[in-house]
């Protein structure tokens, strides 16, 4: 866009052929950069974007001041640069300004002149930046035939000032009789987001860090550099806004499988106890989610509570198999706590055998992933995590909650005894 910058795409070779990891490339582009004097950089993987389709880091000042918005653009980066090092390369969106030479019309002496500022507008823009008058044609090629002042004749500002604007009472007037210039300087481009002007400071994130883990030191920084700008607001978009928004989602639709799952069991089991014991199972998958994350030193992203919405569906099958075996063994006549010990007994098998086939299947997804795999592996490692914890605590707490929650059951009688059914208490 510019002839003193410059951008290079790398494409690495597929993961087979690979000998370093895109880490180590980064690192070695950033050092080499950091090396050379007079020059800065950004490196980035798929162009600055995350795997969620946006920058890692966003900030967004909004303000109608460009000044105030320069201003705490400049401050957030020198934040970011100083006590944020995780953040690699922050940038603003506002580049540095460019020097314009404005002209300052006197409308009440360019309406005495009968001067139009839309005349004066259009002189000012032909001798500077010519106009089109023609096309020259030679050998069927076409050249435009542009006409404008030469480069000497506005070698100063004063020479603007001489240009003549006609004037609607007769005769040409000159631009400087009703207009002043002034040198300013001014943004190179403006954008602007609900009809005011937006800055944006980006920046991507090390290796291995999520961005949940500098949101809320990094929100707190930014309240103290809005609380000095009364006219400026400031929030965190990109990545930050993708893991809210996608969050509240993930929230939700978790919500609506849990009261589906439990909507099954209860028609199933024609009661509302049952399911409510099993449902104990789901906040156990919790511990060991957290626990295996932190034991491979991992960060929960969007993916690992996509993980926990698979996870809600598995986690309560064992508690399934041993609230139905407990309740057929009480309809055979046996006490709420023998049943329960048999139940235990006899269902710790096939729960530990379905428990590792689900935990082995998953082991390949999250240890030996190739291309993508940062997209599948908190996918596994939650459900690895939560199925451990919660099996292992569904062995023993269902069968308490149950002997302390149960309530009367139906007994199976021998026909050729008694043709009723005898209500027990547990």
């Amino acid at each position: 866009s510019q002839t003193h910058t410059g951008s290079v795409s790398v494409t690495l070779p597929s993961l087979d052929r690979r000998t370093v990891n895109t880490e180590s490339v980064e690192h070695t582009i950033r050092t080499t950069i950091e090396q050379s004097p007079g020059v800065s950089g950004a490196v980035s993987e798929g162009h600055g974007s995350s795997i969620l389709g946006s920058d890692p880091v966003d900030i967004v000042i909004t303000s109608h001041n460009l000044d105030d918005a320069r201003g705490a653009a400049a401050r957030i980066v020198r934040l970011l640069q100083h006590d944020f090092a995780m953040v690699t390369e922050p940038t603003s969106s506002l580049q540095d300004p460019t020097p314009e030479l404005i002209a300052v019309v006197d409308r009440s002496r360019a309406r005495s002149a009968g001067v139009v500022v839309a005349d004066l507008t259009r002189e000012l823009r032909a001798a500077a930046g010519g106009v089109t008058a023609g096309q020259y044609r030679v050998a069927g090629d076409e050249f435009a035939i542009r006409v404008s002042l030469r480069s000497e004749d506005l070698a100063e500002p004063s020479d603007l000032g001489r240009i003549l604007v006609p004037s609607r009472t007769g005769g040409l007037i000159p631009v400087g009789s009703v207009a002043s210039f002034e040198r300013q300087d001014g943004p190179v481009s403006i954008d602007r987001e609900d009809q005011r002007r937006t800055v944006r400071v980006t920046g991507g994130l090390a290796p291995g860090l999520a961005a949940s883990e500098i949101q809320r030191p990094l929100a707190d920084a930014l309240v103290l550099i809005e609380a000095d700008y009364p006219d400026l607001e400031i929030r965190l978009a990109g990545e930050f806004a993708a893991i809210r928004d996608t969050g509240r989602v993930l929230l939700m639709v978790l919500a609506i499988a849990v009261a589906l799952v439990f909507a099954v069991m209860a028609s199933q089991f024609e009661s509302f106890r049952s399911p409510f014991i099993i449902l104990f199972t789901i906040p156990l998958m919790l511990i060991g989610v957290f626990w295996f994350y932190y034991l491979l030193g991992e960060s929960i992203s969007m993916f690992s509570l996509m993980g926990l919405v698979m996870l809600a569906g598995i986690v309560v099958n064992n508690g399934i198999v041993l609230v139905d075996y407990t309740n057929q063994l009480r309809r055979r006549g046996a006490a709420t706590l023998q049943a329960c010990i048999e139940a235990g007994t006899s269902r710790f098998r096939p729960v530990l055998m379905t428990t590792f086939t689900t935990i082995l299947g998953m082991v390949p997804l999250a240890f030996f992933s190739g291309e993508g795999g940062q997209l599948t592996q908190p996918v596994a490692f939650t459900i690895i995590g939560g199925l451990t914890s919660s099996t292992l605590i569904t062995l023993f707490l269902v069968p308490v909650l149950y002997h302390l929650l149960a309530g009367p059951v139906r007994v199976e009688v021998d026909s050729h005894r008694s043709t009723t059914e005898e209500e027990l208490e547990p």
